[in-house]
């Protein structure tokens, strides 16, 4: 679940705070609870959205483990 925050009023930069679930079908399997930070750009004369965010992630079955990662993400709005 992403939140959406405005910095800047009528600016097509925003920021969001994010929490979930992870999961990982992989050889060895693990299951966990992820955090996410980022920042976003909306397109205003196309319906395309680029974002880059940070994802630390807390492994809790399989294994326990901290590991994190970046996204670089294009998607398109409605």
């Amino acid at each position: 679940w992403d939140f959406i925050y405005k910095p800047i009023p009528d600016s097509p930069i925003n920021w969001y705070v994010g929490v979930g679930p992870s999961l990982y079908l992989s050889s060895p399997f693990a299951l966990g609870a992820s955090g996410e930070i980022g920042v976003e750009y909306r397109f205003s004369e196309v319906p395309l959205v680029v974002g880059l965010d940070y994802r630390p992630t807390i492994v809790l079955v399989e294994r326990t483990d901290f590991v994190s990662s970046f996204g670089f993400n294009v998607r398109y709005v409605f």
